[in-house]
């Protein structure tokens, strides 16, 4: 399907995520290249979002695997010219202990990254002990209220009847005038 766009022909546009999975690299590499300027003219931009098309995927191939070639052409050249002198077991065995050391850093820093992820798991079951504690809490509290509502609904009934026994005897003690007054005249 061919789109046409400013005036140009674009068999097909492909996204970073699609890129990064074709090239297999990470989507920042993939945002990197495309800040080269050989790659500009093939960005398309359509809702916020960049797509590159056939042509500038084809380049950034290209760009990729010409790098890759320079750094194993250098990498050849380096071994064999370093093979002829008696420098290289020199700097083989400097290059081994830097290497060592860069190995010996990298522990170090792993290590230290594993206290911090202990420690915030540490932290974060705190928290979720917490948290748990702080809900038994709110759940004991309304049952606490019911009992705090019905302890009150009893003693308005208890004082409901307290009443109706007041106004009983009211009642009873009024009738004991009316014939007290009735028979005493």
């Amino acid at each position: 399907m061919l789109n046409v766009l400013k005036g140009r022909c674009i068999s097909m546009l492909h996204s970073i995520n699609d890129i990064s999975i074709l090239l297999s690299l990470s989507k920042m590499t993939i945002y990197r290249k495309l800040k080269v300027k050989e790659l500009k003219p093939y960005i398309v931009i359509k809702q916020g979002v960049q797509y590159l098309d056939d042509d500038g995927l084809t380049l950034l191939t290209e760009m990729l695997n010409n790098k890759c070639e320079t750094v194993k052409d250098d990498v050849n050249v380096n071994v064999t010219n370093d093979s002829l002198n008696e420098e290289t077991a020199i700097d083989i065995d400097d290059y081994i202990t830097f290497l060592k050391s860069e190995i010996d850093f990298f522990k170090s820093e792993i290590q230290e990254k594993n206290s911090q992820i202990e420690n915030l798991n540490n932290r974060l079951a705190s928290e979720q002990e917490l948290t748990k504690n702080r809900q038994v809490l709110e759940l004991k509290q309304p049952k606490d209220i019911k009992a705090l509502e019905q302890h009150f609904k009893d003693l308005d009934n208890s004082l409901i009847e307290i009443r109706e026994r007041m106004e009983d005897r009211k009642n009873i003690s009024s009738r004991k005038n009316i014939f007290q007054k009735i028979f005493k005249k």
